[in-house]
């Protein structure tokens, strides 16, 4: 979606390190995607994994 294009720009042009991601299917799961904008690799992670993941 353009929506998520430009807040994946806008992160890049913050050096935001992380982006979370949630959509249709991560709701529907109880996860959330993070992208880390460094490497581009995107993980579907719970909440607290999530947590765990950024303060890394």
């Amino acid at each position: 979606a353009k929506s998520v294009s430009k807040g994946l720009d806008f992160a890049n042009a913050y050096k935001i390190p992380y982006v979370l991601l949630i959509g249709e299917d991560e709701l529907k799961k109880k996860k959330v995607k993070l992208k880390d904008m460094n490497s581009g690799k995107e993980e579907m992670l719970s909440v607290k994994d999530v947590v765990k993941r950024v303060k890394k």
